[in-house]
């Protein structure tokens, strides 16, 4: 059967308007999960609602991700004059990497090779250039493969998916937060999933995101 959310209320209620009222059978039966047609749709519609808000979730999380590299290469950079205003010398962009960590350094050499730079001292023109955005991106790729590192390690059984007691020893593992039930709960319903006692890896990513973002 279905586990019962405000949402399957939501939808079965929909489903079975009849002239403006209710059927309360029909109301009962997909709420239950015994018709095959409304199971259907409403698998759809749980998907498409869960991609929605993960791609809303990761693009908060690539902004906020954005913002914290801006603001510690702003910190590291030349004064506006000397260089030219938004530059920053290789030496003190390496110490911006190093404080934000995380950021594989093949990438970040493939990245700088296409940056400008100044004339004077070859400092980098990092305002006029995708650096923050690219930094940014590389930054999640590295969150996400650090995530799944931890689900693989937590899939105990190896089917692909964490019962709700293993995502509360991953999240604790790899936030270094001990977190209680009603916190590991709290999570996912901000990421409308059910409380069905599975978790893909997908939504595991998803999850940590939220977790990150403190929503």
């Amino acid at each position: 059967g279905n586990v019962i959310t405000p949402d399957l209320v939501n939808f079965a209620a929909r489903y079975a308007e009849r002239s403006g009222q209710v059927d309360v059978a029909v109301f009962a039966r997909v709420a239950a999960g015994l018709d095959e047609q409304a199971n259907a749709q409403y698998g759809n519609h749980k998907r498409q609602k869960s991609q929605q808000i993960a791609a809303e979730i990761s693009s908060r999380y690539l902004s906020e991700r954005c913002m914290v590299i801006y603001n510690v290469v702003a910190k590291h950079a030349d004064p506006d004059e000397g260089n030219g205003p938004g530059s920053i010398s290789p030496v003190n962009f390496g110490g911006a990497l190093s404080e934000l960590g995380g950021i594989p350094p093949q990438q970040v050499a493939t990245l700088l090779s296409k940056v400008p730079t100044h004339r004077k001292g070859g400092h980098l023109k990092w305002r006029e250039s995708q650096v923050v955005n690219e930094l940014g991106r590389m930054m999640v790729e590295s969150d996400e493969t650090r995530w799944l590192r931890s689900f693989d390690r937590w899939d105990k059984n190896h089917d692909g998916n964490l019962t709700i007691r293993e995502l509360e020893r991953a999240l604790s593992s790899t936030s270094g937060i001990e977190r209680a039930r009603e916190e590991v709960e709290r999570i996912i319903r901000s990421a409308d999933l059910d409380l069905d006692g599975a978790m893909s890896a997908a939504e595991f990513i998803t999850i940590m995101k939220i977790a990150e973002l403190g929503q």
